[in-house]
């Protein structure tokens, strides 16, 4: 259970570090972030950010 909370904990900070930066450099981060991410199950969570920033250009 401590585990699911750590993941959680880091994807909300994720989430909130991807919000406070411009859409450019939040869309470079997150498909940077995706590369490294990639071994692991967050690499979901950085495809709709990918997205989310594809769609609004």
């Amino acid at each position: 259970m401590t585990d699911l909370m750590i993941i959680a904990c880091l994807i909300f900070a994720l989430i909130v570090f991807f919000a406070y930066l411009p859409p450019k450099r939040a869309y470079v981060a997150a498909r940077c972030f995706k590369l490294v991410a990639s071994a692991f199950s967050i690499s979901k969570i950085c495809d709709a950010i990918i997205t989310y920033y594809t769609n609004k250009k």
